[in-house]
């Protein structure tokens, strides 16, 4: 073999090798870059887990800035700031996250439950109840939303609304406990409200009601 072949050799040789190392030194320069945030959105996961709140939020703050695209980072953000008494925060942020394309649905769907819970927490029922129909819209039979809507309703003293949402969830097999019980309690509530307003006889009225719905509803005898 030549000489020129064999320095033809080498030099190849040198080359892979040199292309070889480039290659390995930047794989891991990369991944050293996204190692940080990773490190931080898991760590920040695992004060949520401890129960640190403050930590989690430092740490979800810190990988959220570093990686806009970490939709979740901000998800668990929003709904940090929401426990931590500041719903109009919450808000903003989850807001912004639902005007980015692309989004998955399951993503969606986590996005507005959130959403839906800080409205409720900032007392914009209106807002909240919206939300909540428009995760229906999407999954009519969502257990959490039908379930969510009917303690709204609850909270608002809307009795008749709280009545055809407990309907709708047994029709949908969404509600596991004694929804006759449960019923004949709304129409209780909701005869308590008339007598306040000075509507006696429809009072008397809905107190029948709940005793034919169930027969044992103490309330409704007293």
């Amino acid at each position: 073999m030549s000489v020129e072949i064999w320095y033809a050799l080498i030099l190849t040789a040198i080359i892979v090798i040199f292309v070889l190392v480039f290659l390995l030194f930047h794989a891991r320069s990369k991944a050293s870059k996204k190692q940080p945030i990773i490190d931080l959105y898991v760590q920040g996961l695992n004060a949520l887990v401890d129960g640190d709140i403050e930590r989690a939020a430092m740490f979800f703050r810190e990988s959220a800035q570093q990686n806009s695209e970490n939709v979740d980072a901000y998800l668990k953000l929003g709904d940090i700031i929401r426990k931590q008494g500041k719903p109009d925060r919450a808000i903003k942020i989850h807001r912004e996250l639902l005007v980015r394309r692309n989004l998955m649905p399951g993503i969606r769907l986590q996005i507005l439950r959130s959403l839906a819970q800080d409205y409720k927490t900032a007392r914009q029922f209106d807002r909240a109840l919206s939300t909540l129909d428009e995760i229906l819209t999407q999954v009519p039979k969502d257990e959490w939303a039908l379930t969510y809507k009917l303690k709204l309703f609850e909270e608002m003293g809307e009795w008749d609304k709280a009545s055809r949402t407990l309907k709708q969830m047994v029709r949908v097999k969404k509600f596991t406990g004694d929804a006759n019980r449960q019923l004949a309690l709304y129409w209780v509530e909701e005869a308590r409200r008339l007598f306040s307003e000075g509507h006696e006889k429809q009072g008397r009225i809905n107190l029948r009601d709940a005793l034919k719905i169930d027969s044992k509803c103490v309330p409704a005898y007293l």
